[in-house]
């Protein structure tokens, strides 16, 4: 009766056996295709960068009408490239669309300016949910984040980038400042 037993246990210690080699057969093949998954992700989110670099640049350098569109284009990639860690892309919509705002401002389309700055307001509140904050500092932090603050930061932001001119398009000609959301 013993011999049974044995039988059995070295039975038992074979289909163990088998089932971790096929088991490490089937998750070697897929660690190698998820390494190359990430470096396809990788060098797509080293493109996106590269072209969000260039439209910064159109931005800073362009008339009102390509700063417009390269910030546009600027949204465009950042909706839609999923390589970037969540916190990044919140950021960049942020920026980008407090941006848009101040552009809109300037050409001033009241209702386009509006509808951005409700835009970079909620992408605002993604990026602090991301953080350490709790809701009661993020509600003070969204509280606080007004149209005229949303102009100062860009202000700020694209004058220390361009050496203290800011963006070629706010040194334009126009009837109306940039000043704060309609009533």
């Amino acid at each position: 009766m013993k011999e049974p037993k044995i039988y059995l246990y070295n039975n038992l210690l074979v289909v163990c056996t088998l089932k971790l080699l096929v088991g490490l057969l089937i998750i070697l093949p897929i660690n190698g295709c998820r390494d190359e998954y990430n470096q396809k992700e990788k060098r797509d989110r080293e493109e996106a960068i590269h072209q969000l670099d260039i439209l910064y640049n159109e931005y800073l350098t362009g008339d009102i009408g390509n700063a417009r569109k390269s910030i546009l284009k600027a949204i465009g990639i950042l909706e839609e490239n999923t390589s970037f860690i969540r916190e990044g892309r919140a950021h960049g919509l942020w920026f980008s669309y407090m941006r848009l705002y101040c552009i809109e401002k300037k050409a001033g389309d009241e209702n386009a300016a509006y509808l951005a700055f409700i835009k970079a307001q909620y992408w605002y509140s993604i990026k602090l949910g991301f953080s350490q904050f709790n809701s009661s500092e993020i509600t003070q932090k969204l509280k606080a984040f007004t149209p005229e603050r949303c102009i100062d930061l860009m202000a700020k932001w694209d004058k220390k980038t361009t050496d203290g001119k800011g963006p070629a398009y706010l040194r334009e000609k126009t009837t109306k400042p940039i000043t704060t959301m309609p009533k």
